[in-house]
């Protein structure tokens, strides 16, 4: 038969046994990543491209002009060739290191200039 202090002993071993368990319920979950930025939109006119950026540039009434530059990433779709002074709409992501353009839409080409006669 065992003892009365092996049954102490026995139980205080096994409540030791479950003290991890416990303090690993009591955690608390860390917090899940925060979800990307949403998609934002930009249209204007081109002001500069260069093989890594296209800066665009819009202005509203009554507002001074905005213009952004936006980082082109060999996954940015195109629709049409991208250039200066071309209508666009830009889909972007605001990201750390800049605004990175997912999708810039031409709306309109220049028109080139009237060959002299």
């Amino acid at each position: 038969m065992l003892k009365l202090s092996q049954i102490a002993c026995l139980a205080l071993l096994s409540l030791l046994g479950l003290i991890p368990v416990l303090l690993a319920a009591q955690e608390k979950p860390t917090a899940p990543a925060p979800p990307p930025p949403r998609p934002q939109f930009f249209a204007g006119t081109v002001t500069d491209v260069n093989p890594g950026h296209v800066t665009v540039s819009r202005t509203l009434f009554g507002h001074p002009p905005e213009i952004r530059t936006f980082i082109v990433k060999p996954q940015t779709k195109t629709n049409r060739t991208v250039r200066v002074r071309s209508r666009v709409t830009v889909r972007y992501q605001s990201l750390p290191d800049g605004d990175v353009a997912l999708e810039i839409q031409v709306r309109s080409q220049p028109k080139a200039p009237p060959k002299p006669s």
